[in-house]
């Protein structure tokens, strides 16, 4: 039986059909900046158990501790540290608090909850966090840890790393079993002092953009799974060509210095 694809595989579509094939099946071994994400996540809106440890990770005495905390995220002390202060900040912001600590506090909340849908003909499955408001209408909420937070550079940095196709692909996993999404939205948090937190709240046209370009991956997806052919860039040569600053047309552009 053919394994259920996941956004976080799907969008190795982005880069090249051999970017998906190489990753399809393959565990990323967590970085630092993973694992923290995934411990501001557990402190923040649940999760799995995380836990610190501070000695050298090999020999017996690590063996041991990683075997009795199978399944958890095992941080150095540098590591949790720095988790626990995003997830203080997180709680203590003014806007993100409206969408996670209210949210945790409600008994319809649901974190990370599993559906396993059909995409475009796709067996897919996603765990989007969110939680009901008025009318039985849903609030996504996905928490990103990242380096800078500042609103110009996160939208920019959203959009490169495809977070709108990853709500958009949430909006639909949701209306696959009967729920309405409301709002959708991202909390990101700095890894590094002061801890600055940016919301941004996705409009209708990001999610329908987001889905659409997801669905773009599927068909490419589609295409590649009949054919047996995983391409990677662009076949054959790519014109190189330079324009002397000679050919320039400045015409129409002030001088500066005027």
């Amino acid at each position: 039986m053919t394994a259920r694809l996941r956004f976080s595989t799907i969008k190795h579509f982005a880069s090249s059909p051999a970017h998906f094939r190489y990753w399809q099946g393959r565990e990323m071994e967590p970085s630092a900046a993973m694992r923290i994400g995934t411990a501001v996540h557990a402190a923040v809106l649940g999760g799995a158990p995380v836990v610190r440890y501070d000695g050298t990770r090999r020999g017996k005495v690590w063996d041991d501790f990683e075997a009795a905390h199978h399944g958890a995220t095992i941080l150095t002390a540098t590591e949790y540290d720095t988790a626990q202060q995003c997830a203080v900040a997180v709680r203590y912001d003014a806007e993100a608090s409206k969408h996670v600590v209210s949210a945790m506090s409600d008994p319809q909340w649901e974190n990370e909850r599993l559906i396993e849908w059909d995409f475009n003909g796709v067996p897919f499955r996603s765990t989007p966090d969110r939680n009901y408001g008025p009318n039985g209408a849903a609030t996504l909420v996905e928490l990103k840890t990242t380096r800078s937070a500042q609103p110009a550079r996160f939208l920019r940095d959203a959009t490169s790393r495809h977070y709108h196709a990853q709500l958009g692909v949430y909006r639909e996993a949701l209306r696959s079993v009967g729920v309405t999404v409301a709002r959708a939205v991202i909390v990101a948090v700095e890894t590094s002092p002061p801890y600055n937190v940016t919301v941004l709240e996705l409009t209708d046209r990001a999610l329908d953009v987001g889905y659409r370009t997801a669905c773009g991956w599927l068909e490419q997806y589609k295409v590649c799974e009949a054919s047996g052919e995983w391409p990677g860039y662009a076949q054959g040569p790519i014109p190189f060509d330079i324009v002397e600053e000679d050919e320039l047309d400045w015409s129409g552009v002030e001088d500066s210095n005027d």
